[in-house]
């Protein structure tokens, strides 16, 4: 599960940094329309980087999804 854990929330602050760097790119060239979200960035993964590590990126995804489910089956939530 720890695996799960950090693979998946590298993944998600890859895809973050990636919408991050979008729009700064952006608010420099004074260009919304370059500017997007989570469609452009798998975009801009997959033209800047190929096909390996955007299947990467969406497998690290997966394992993020999959710790969220396992980490809110087993919750204690006594504690809270």
């Amino acid at each position: 599960m720890v695996t799960l854990g950090k693979v998946g929330h590298t993944a998600r602050g890859l895809v973050i940094g990636v919408i991050a760097f979008l729009t700064y790119r952006a608010a420099f060239s004074y260009s919304s329309e370059v500017a997007g979200g989570t469609k452009e960035a798998f975009s801009f993964l997959q033209d800047e980087f190929g096909t390996i590590v955007l299947s990467l990126v969406a497998l690290g995804l997966a394992m993020y999804g999959i710790f969220l489910l396992i980490n809110a089956r087993y919750r204690d939530m006594k504690r809270v």
